[in-house]
């Protein structure tokens, strides 16, 4: 008979090193729910809580303060033990009252920082279209959907506060402060100094100058963060 449905793993040794798993501990790692990020560019919570931050040593003993509610992302509550964490997200540990965001290190890895205080995050429009009564939806690389009556375009970021709501616009222009979030240039932050628009064939580019020199990646690359 033939499988039936989606596998509910990956093999390690086929897994992306965005979540920076360990390949020769066991054989499998959770593949996270579908919805978020993409495949290639998330952890599940599960991963974060068991072997980043390293306060659950199995996925039991993960599954059951994850259960009972007592995760946030993003300033809401999840309780599936494989929702998927990227770039840009922040989760708040209840119990202990304490926040980490999620980065990205200089070989394309995932990691997890605390911080000190309760903050929202910046997020990148990657889509926008028009719903119903012509009110605008934005499409953000996260996977959230947010309605916004003011300009923006897509490649601007967006601030979000943690009860998710938009506090500002970021708009892609020379001068605007940026991080690359994937690619060889992954982790580098710096100032915008030119852009190229695209074709149908050729990417739009961005040329951005940081401590350690010029350089040149593609816009889908980075994520604006300041200006």
């Amino acid at each position: 008979m033939s499988r039936k449905g989606n596998s509910r793993h990956v093999k390690r040794l086929a897994a992306s090193q965005y979540a920076g798993a360990k390949r020769k501990e066991a054989a499998y790692l959770a593949k996270p729910t579908p919805g978020r990020h993409t495949l290639e560019q998330n952890a599940t919570l599960l991963s974060i809580i068991r072997d980043m931050l390293h306060i659950a040593n199995t996925e039991k003993e993960a599954e059951l303060p994850v259960r009972a509610g007592s995760f946030k992302v993003n300033g809401r509550i999840v309780k599936d033990i494989k929702y998927p964490i990227g770039y840009g997200d922040v989760i708040q540990i209840l119990p202990l009252g304490k926040f980490y965001g999620i980065g990205i290190n200089k070989q394309g890895k995932i990691t997890v920082k605390e911080v000190k205080e309760a903050q929202g995050r910046t997020a990148k429009i990657i889509g926008k279209y028009v719903a119903k009564g012509k009110k605008i939806m934005l499409r953000l690389n996260d996977g959230t959907v947010v309605g916004f009556e003011k300009p923006a375009n897509v490649n601007d970021s967006v601030r979000i506060s943690l009860d998710n709501k938009i506090d500002g616009i970021l708009k892609l222009q020379e001068g605007a402060r940026c991080e690359v979030f994937k690619g060889a240039h992954a982790a580098e932050t710096g100032t915008i100094t030119g852009l190229t628009n695209g074709t149908a064939q050729i990417s739009a580019k961005a040329r951005i100058k940081s401590s350690s020199g010029t350089f040149e990646t593609l816009v889908e690359n980075i994520i604006v963060t300041g200006e």
